[in-house]
């Protein structure tokens, strides 16, 4: 059964997306062969915000929010989560893979699924003690 669903949202605070070390920012962000023969696909290039969106449709973004950032292959994000980071694609039916690090004993994040341009829908929560808690809504 096939569904068209609305982007996908990251609300990430506090939180480093992926938190993986590795020499380059493009061997941070590249799939191994067995997620390419799965058919996964990479969201992010490792560089900029190309492919995503603050709560609008503009991707990129002409401006970026002071508390979001790419270095060292990573998105970064300081302070407070809105605007909310979502994906400028809309997905169907589909599995995701990420990786996260929280840099503060205290954060309260989650990732939108689902969701149209605002925040709202259905959500993973990625508070701490609660990781894999579903908030809202059904899968």
């Amino acid at each position: 059964m096939s569904h068209s669903f609305a982007s996908c949202l990251l609300l990430l605070v506090g939180l480093t997306l992926p938190a993986v070390m590795a020499d380059d920012a493009a061997d941070l962000n590249a799939l191994s062969k067995e997620d390419k023969d799965a058919g996964f696909v990479s969201m992010f290039n490792g560089k900029d915000f190309t492919g995503w969106r603050f709560e609008g449709k503009e991707s990129p973004p002409k401006e970026l929010p002071d508390n979001w950032s790419v270095a060292d292959g990573l998105i970064k994000l300081s302070g407070g989560g809105k605007p909310n980071l979502g994906s400028a694609k809309a997905y169907g039916d589909f599995e995701m893979k990420f990786e996260w690090r929280a840099v503060k004993d205290k954060y309260n994040s989650g990732f939108f699924i689902r969701s149209g341009e605002k925040v709202g829908a259905n959500q993973l929560n990625l508070a701490k003690g609660s990781e894999g808690a579903f908030i809202n809504g059904k899968l």
